[in-house]
């Protein structure tokens, strides 16, 4: 009975979820394992449903939480998208309407409690897990490269990558525009710094294995050649630095405005030195093949090696987007109102590139559920901006330790919007990026958490009471 009991407390853990869901995530990122891994989400899905369940007859937390009553405008708006466009794709949309749904339902809310260490000791370990696999997929893909392994595999209708291929290195995984290795990079600085908020100390061995980890993922991104991970790791670093620099400015009393001044020249600087590393290693690194030819054979491998993308230049700068942005708000100006879907139009072709997608959230939106799933979705980021800002214009140059870990989570933050704009990072795709998106926006409601209420908060908590009765009252029927 106390085995059972634990299983059963352990089923209903969120944060046993969010762990799982993370390590069933890893096999879709392997280009052969894609076709098969996704089969394995569906449990994921199964239980994140019964969770779901769980929290709508007990405690109802996913309406207490900030901004919800928004979200649940954008996933109705977004079910009846995939209902009237039930003959296009629907078997896609609708698992795509599923998995956002788990994001936002369960990712995003306190399920556990808002206490906020325990907040970041979940962070950490969810964190760790993340890291890790980052650790072992850089390693592969930097072996490949060294070994110049290449090959490509046919499925899903067409040939896929493997290793270093194009003057590019995948890797392992099926896309270097997925972001893993640059959010791994950023991850370990909030590590390091969310480590400082519970003003605990990091053992050596768990150092060392981070700062390793650290070059692999930079290596490794260096070599995947996607400029918006640059540019978003980039994002990252400027948002990092500048609210740092702001907060010991001001606490030495400096004006805010020469504050904000000096700090925006400071994130400037991280901005342009991250972007300086990754064009300043980049060449180096191309000697690294001869290098293991070196050890491996003895002989010294002549080779010239090309690093370098070479996009068609009918492309132009930004490989081909401009074209897509422009052909989804053609298709979004035909359905306006309610949209085709999110997995519409992955059979068109603009520019000879197919397009999975329109590499731009906002178009993404307004093509996928039109302006009337859009609205309210821009109305909760606008908001959730605003709380941002109103929290650290409050605590930034306080005594509260954890600012330190909504500092580098608000740089987080930044870089998936940035990312968002030339991808579709937090929302539709079953990728990593959408689902620790959530799982960490939630975590910094946790943190800033000021127990004030907005209108369509309190009417969300009312909504909870009101169901609370209700089911109390059925219960009580039912005895």
């Amino acid at each position: 009975m106390n085995f059972l009991k634990a299983a059963k407390a352990a089923f209903l853990n969120v944060f046993y979820y969010k762990a799982a869901l993370l390590v069933l995530l890893m096999p879709t990122l392997i280009a052969p394992l894609e076709q098969y891994s996704y089969r394995i989400l569906y449990i994921a899905a199964a239980w994140g449903g019964v969770l779901c369940a769980y929290d709508l007859f007990t405690k109802k937390r996913f309406l207490k939480t900030r901004g919800m009553l928004w979200l649940l405008a954008f996933l109705v708006f977004f079910g009846i998208s995939v209902l009237l466009n039930y003959k296009t794709a629907f078997t896609s949309n609708l698992a795509s309407l599923v998995y956002t749904a788990v994001a936002i339902l369960l990712l995003y809310p306190d399920h556990s409690s808002s206490d906020k260490q325990q907040a970041l000791k979940e962070m950490t370990a969810l964190m760790n897990i993340f890291i890790g696999m980052t650790a072992v997929f850089s390693a592969v893909s930097l072996f490949m490269f060294a070994s110049l392994y290449e090959n490509l595999f046919n499925y899903a209708g067409g040939d896929n990558p493997i290793g270093w291929y194009g003057n590019r290195l995948y890797g392992i995984y099926k896309n270097p525009c997925y972001m893993n290795s640059a959010i791994g990079i950023a991850l370990i600085v909030t590590q390091f710094i969310t480590q400082k908020a519970r003003e605990k100390r990091i053992k050596k061995p768990l150092v060392a294995f981070y700062v390793i980890t650290f070059v692999l993922n930079f290596c490794s991104m260096c070599l995947e050649n996607a400029r918006g991970a640059f540019l978003s790791l980039a994002f990252f670093a400027a948002i990092l630095s500048f609210l740092f620099m702001f907060r010991v400015l001001r606490r030495k009393g400096t004006n805010a405005a020469v504050a904000a001044i000096l700090s925006l020249l400071c994130g400037a600087a991280a901005a342009g030195l991250v972007i300086g590393a990754v064009y300043g290693i980049r060449p180096l690194l191309k000697f690294i093949p001869q290098l293991y030819a070196l050890l491996t054979t003895g002989e010294k491998l002549n080779l010239d090696l090309d690093i370098e993308r070479h996009v068609d230049a009918s492309y132009g700068t930004l490989t081909g987007r401009p074209a897509i942005w422009k052909f989804g708000m053609q298709e979004f100006l035909k359905k306006p109102v309610f949209g085709y879907g999110p997995q519409s139009h992955t059979d068109k072709a603009v520019v000879d590139i197919g397009i999975q997608h329109f590499h731009n959230l906002p178009i993404q939106c307004l093509v996928s559920v039109g302006i009337l799933g859009t609205l309210p979705l821009l109305v909760y980021f606008f908001r959730f901006l605003a709380d941002l800002v109103t929290y650290h214009r409050k605590n930034l140059s306080g005594d509260d330790k954890t600012v330190f870990a909504m500092i580098a989570l608000t740089a987080v933050f930044g870089m998936f919007i940035l990312n968002s704009m030339s991808e579709v990072t937090v929302l539709y795709l079953t990728r990593f990026s959408m689902f620790l998106y959530w799982i960490f926006t939630g975590y910094m409601h946790i943190l800033a958490d000021n127990n004030k209420k907005t209108k369509d908060d309190l009417l969300a908590e009312k909504t909870a009471s009101v169901l609370d009765s209700i089911f109390t009252r059925k219960k009580k029927n039912a005895q």
